[in-house]
């Protein structure tokens, strides 16, 4: 196999949302005030009684983690990442690795599309096989954050946004996703895998996974899917 994948990273790749861990981190190491914690755990909480969607929530909390950056050397956020990169890999889902380790073996460039910070994910670059990231980017002045975004690949618009731009002509061969925000990657898919949510896309040419899949059987039916290999 030779493609383009278009990949999400938390709740896909990652368990859970890696703003939270990062932002936590961030407190503990005395970077940034635990007000800003308060505000972003604020938000999740609201998520999880369905009160606010996940583009929304994408949106928000990038809002809130743009203004506790504000004023932040670069340099210093560039190393707590590099610090928190080792307690985060513990989040990584065993079967998304060996996914992208296997397409990648086989020729497949891998593209990370996800509302993630990009000060953590661009870290994943040495570990796993990744060609490109787009993630939640800040603007950085004078070697250091302004408190404003620059991009924020969280929503299902800029998803779709970035998509086109660096795809250029969708359809791709392969998406992998887990929320409604991903629809856009798994509409402009031929297949499309989707982690640990059986809501998207129930019955349509698509490959349910579940995270804690770990049996040869479990392997081999995802292989199927994808064409063998």
């Amino acid at each position: 196999m030779s493609f383009e994948a278009a990949v999400d990273w938390d709740g896909t790749i990652r368990k859970g949302f890696t703003i939270r861990t990062w932002m936590s981190h961030l407190y503990q190491s005395k970077v940034i005030e635990q007000d800003f914690v308060c505000q972003v755990e604020d938000l999740f909480t609201r998520h999880e009684r369905n009160q606010i969607n996940h583009d929304d929530l994408a949106q928000q909390t990038a809002l809130i983690y743009a203004n506790a950056l504000k004023n932040k050397k670069f340099s210093e956020i560039q190393t707590q990442a590099r610090i928190f990169i080792e307690e985060d890999k513990n989040y990584i889902f065993p079967i998304s690795r060996r996914l992208i380790n296997h397409l990648a073996s086989n020729g497949v460039e891998i593209t990370i599309i996800s509302g993630a910070p990009i000060e953590v994910i661009s870290q994943y670059q040495d570990s796993l096989p990744i060609k490109s990231i787009y993630g939640l980017k800040l603007k950085i002045s004078g070697a250091k954050y302004t408190g404003s975004i620059q991009s924020n690949p969280g929503s299902s618009k800029e998803k779709k946004d970035i998509l086109f731009k660096h795809f250029n002509k969708p359809p791709i061969e392969l998406a992998l996703g887990n929320s409604a925000s991903d629809i856009p990657l798994f509409k402009n898919a031929n297949k499309r895998i989707v982690v640990d949510n059986p809501s998207i896309l129930p019955g349509e040419n698509s490959y349910h996974l579940k995270s804690g899949d770990a049996e040869e059987s479990d392997w081999d039916n995802i292989l199927d899917y994808l064409g063998g290999n």
